[in-house]
């Protein structure tokens, strides 16, 4: 499967996450099938155009804007429409948040591999 397409599955997943923790019922006027996969594809294209060539920051990238995703918008009960999920503005800034945090958690963790490795 291409990554975009994996990242558009994890963040679709994570939007009905939100929704069913909520119980928020999925049909009428707040659901659209084509807008919610528009919006995770967005996203998805949006964090693919950010990828790193290290593809365990890309990896944590991905985990870290589902987080980041589920963190926002469980916080703000009030968006109950899928067109108000994935705003264009937020997203931009959600990705780069993710990729920072990635490579901050990569480099640390490669750092103290390197201490708890034994002296040569």
């Amino acid at each position: 499967m291409p990554f975009i397409d994996h990242a558009a599955a994890r963040i679709l997943k994570t939007l009905l996450s939100v929704f069913f923790m909520r119980t928020t019922w999925l049909q009428g006027p707040q659901f659209s099938h084509q807008q919610m996969v528009h919006s995770a594809r967005r996203f998805a294209q949006q964090r693919d155009d950010a990828r790193a060539d290290d593809e365990r920051v890309n990896e944590a990238a991905l985990l870290a804007a589902e987080g980041l995703l589920f963190g926002f918008y469980q916080n703000r009960p009030a968006n109950t429409r899928w067109t108000t999920l994935v705003h264009e503005n937020k997203t931009a800034r959600m990705v780069r948040d993710a990729y920072q945090l990635a490579a901050l958690l990569i480099e640390q963790t490669d750092s103290a591999q390197g201490q708890d490795a034994p002296a040569p």
